[in-house]
């Protein structure tokens, strides 16, 4: 059972990482034409005004280190991407801003070790991510 609750927790961990923000902001920088061909800074703000996405476009595609904010004004999520695909490290946020996750990606796919915290700060748990992505210990 335990194995079962960390297996699912991880998986959302992963989605969270993989794509950090909410599925209309993908589609809008994915699918909307105004940033099919953009290159430059994309930034998109809350209602109130604060950053919520932060990050560089290169003829459309993710580029570089894009972070992805709270409504409070913590960061959510950092995490680096090439030329459209997660490469690099990836960060995620407890909405308090202590760590959550920690990992890194290698052509778009999670490996090596993830590393997992409490709310409190507390490492909670480090996974080691085979090459498909799912954690070698669960499998």
């Amino acid at each position: 059972m335990v194995k079962r609750i960390l297996f699912v927790a991880f998986v959302a961990a992963i989605v969270a990482c993989g794509d950090s923000t909410p599925k209309s902001e993908l589609d809008k920088v994915k699918s909307d034409s105004a940033y099919a061909d953009s290159t430059g800074i994309f930034q998109e703000t809350y209602p109130n005004g604060k950053l919520k996405i932060k990050g560089y476009l290169n003829e459309g595609k993710r580029d570089g280190v894009w972070e992805y904010y709270y409504e409070n004004g913590f960061t959510w999520s950092k995490g680096v991407y090439k030329n459209g695909v997660r490469e690099g490290y990836s960060m995620v946020y407890h909405e308090n801003g202590v760590k959550k996750i920690q990992g890194e990606y290698k052509e778009g796919k999670a490996a090596g070790i993830w590393k997992f915290w409490s709310e409190q700060g507390e490492l909670i748990k480090e996974v080691n991510i085979e090459e498909d992505g799912m954690p070698a210990e669960l499998k």
